[in-house]
């Protein structure tokens, strides 16, 4: 497996805020956008989210890190998949400042 990881401002106070927000790009962006079926997403230690997703039969394990003015977005996807980098984080970039704010 290979990794796409990217690093995104964010501007939420509370972490519980946060994860919600997360969870609600995930289901609005990976899920509406992409087109995937999300398979599961879970709030895990210290207001980090772990999730996975099918996208064109392929198996996608992503976990988003948060820290205080900074969240860590890391999907782990086939080899295959790296092909098309490029459009996931312009897919991300599109997305990310309408639920956690304009990017520094």
């Amino acid at each position: 497996m290979a990794s796409i990881s990217v690093l995104y401002d964010h501007n939420i106070e509370g972490t519980e805020e946060l994860q919600d927000k997360i969870l609600a790009f995930i289901d609005d962006v990976i899920v509406g956008e992409f087109g995937a079926e999300l398979l599961d997403a879970e709030k895990i230690k210290q207001g980090d989210i772990a999730f996975d997703f099918k996208v064109e039969g392929y198996v996608i394990n992503g976990k988003v890190v948060t820290y205080s003015n900074y969240i860590d977005i890391t999907l782990k996807v086939p080899f295959i998949v790296v092909i098309y980098k490029n459009k996931i984080i312009k897919l991300l970039d599109k997305h990310v400042p309408k639920y956690f704010g304009e990017q520094k």
